[in-house]
């Protein structure tokens, strides 16, 4: 379970895959777009044949409760933003392999949201097209741990 601000969420076998797809140069793929309450707790990619353009030039952007929160270069995002490192960058929140041409890539920042959730994918680039599959895992609807306490000033 995931603990956040006396609330708690229940996880369940919600994954929303998308298959491997080309996204082309200027292009943009909606990953994930959920109403109601809950937690992101891993987005996940793989892509192919990934060079230091694809990690500066393709984007993710999230936007949780109605506002954009986060937009950064696909490197930044997963941990190793130039790909000045060609191998594996693991911590405990974020995993980015390029070992080899591919990339395998998992943010797993817990990313609580209460009316509405949105990734998105875009590639700002004007080259090569990206291949990719990307996975995002949320956990179901917050469930009250403590009740919250309000005083009338």
């Amino acid at each position: 379970n995931v603990r956040y601000g006396g609330r708690t969420a229940v996880p369940h076998d919600d994954e929303q895959r998308t298959p491997e797809t080309t996204l082309p140069a200027g292009g943009t793929l909606r990953l994930f777009d959920r109403k109601g309450r809950g937690v992101l707790t891993e987005i996940a990619l793989t892509a192919k044949d990934v060079g230091a353009d694809a990690l500066t030039n393709v984007w993710v952007e999230l936007s949780f409760d109605g506002k954009a929160t986060c937009s950064a270069p696909l490197g930044t995002f997963f941990g190793n933003e130039c790909a000045y490192h060609r191998g594996l960058v693991e911590t405990a929140l974020l995993t980015l392999d390029l070992s080899g041409k591919d990339a395998k890539c998992s943010n797993r920042f817990p990313m609580p949201y209460f009316t509405s959730a949105a990734v998105v994918l875009a590639n700002r680039g004007k080259g090569a097209a990206l291949k990719t599959a990307f996975s995002v895992k949320p956990v179901a609807q917050w469930q009250l741990i403590s009740p919250m306490v309000t005083t009338k000033s």
